[in-house]
């Protein structure tokens, strides 16, 4: 009986940890969307209410009308899928011949790439702002999508070479003695066999790209700008307008959320295995 009242204790007291740490996570999550339903008002009232009195799509509609806002949403698509298809495409061998083919100079490449991934992106604005005025990239979408490059492809090359390293290397030596070469067994046999490690690595790449601000606020100003720097439009100097401000961090968030609950199954997978060894 001692035994199972002390275990009964510690599951009670477990849950009621995670329940606890569930809320304070969860908080600021579910004030956000309560208050993209509340008036202004009722945003501003004392005490607050954490149910809305009179719940209203008007900030929702609002925002699906600002035409700005909405071509903010545009651009930060164009900006984060071209970055990510020319971090894949770029990145994705340049792991797979970091990993199999050992030649001089190898660990220094691999060491170069981590280099980059390090570095906090303030040490490269400085010049790409200065470049970019000079060579008209600044506020276009190829300046921003190169910009984003520069920590893309070393995130890519970083997460696949540990996940190269973790798949077996016998069927690409049976398929090189049966006359395949490196790049038929890359294609055919080593990218399917990296699926999860493509999901993980590309989405890592989307909530770096989707989440930026501080590029976009350098390298970008009106044509090129993304969605952080249309929230921060509803920051004025006489007002904040906090129900759009709300309405429009949701709706920036169910993007990336949709996103992973569709690729979630290989989520875990693409983290674990390139983890064992990488």
């Amino acid at each position: 009986m001692g035994m199972n009242r002390r275990k009964l204790t510690t599951y009670i007291f477990q849950y009621i940890l995670i329940i606890v740490v569930l809320s304070f996570f969860m908080l600021p999550i579910y004030w956000t969307l309560i208050t993209s339903f509340k008036e202004s008002w009722e945003i501003v009232k004392m005490p607050p209410s954490f149910i809305p009195e009179k719940p209203t799509f008007n900030n929702y509609l609002n925002i699906l009308s600002n035409v700005e806002f909405t071509s903010k949403i545009r651009n930060s698509v164009i900006a984060c899928f071209g970055s990510l298809a020319i971090a894949l495409i770029t990145g994705l061998p340049a792991a797979y011949v970091i990993s199999r083919l050992r030649f001089k100079g190898s660990n220094s490449l691999y060491y170069t790439y981590i280099t980059f991934r390090m570095l906090p992106p303030f040490v490269f604005l400085i010049p790409l702002y200065v470049f970019y005025r000079s060579s008209g990239l600044y506020d276009t979408y190829i300046g921003l999508i190169l910009a984003y490059c520069v920590i893309t492809i070393p995130l890519t090359v970083w997460m696949m070479v540990g996940y190269y390293d973790a798949l077996p290397r016998e069927l690409e030596e049976a398929a090189l003695v049966d006359g395949c070469d490196r790049r038929k067994v890359f294609l055919h046999i080593v990218l399917p066999l990296s699926v999860p490690g493509i999901i993980s690595t590309s989405l890592l790449n989307l909530i770096f790209t989707w989440n930026d601000f501080v590029f976009a606020l350098i390298l970008t100003s009106y044509n090129a700008a993304t969605i952080p720097i249309g929230l921060l439009g509803f920051i004025g100097y006489t007002e904040i307008k906090w129900g759009m401000l709300a309405a429009a961090t949701i709706i920036a968030s169910i993007p990336l959320l949709l996103i992973v609950l569709f690729v979630q199954k290989y989520l875990v997978a693409g983290l674990t295995l390139g983890a064992i060894k990488g």
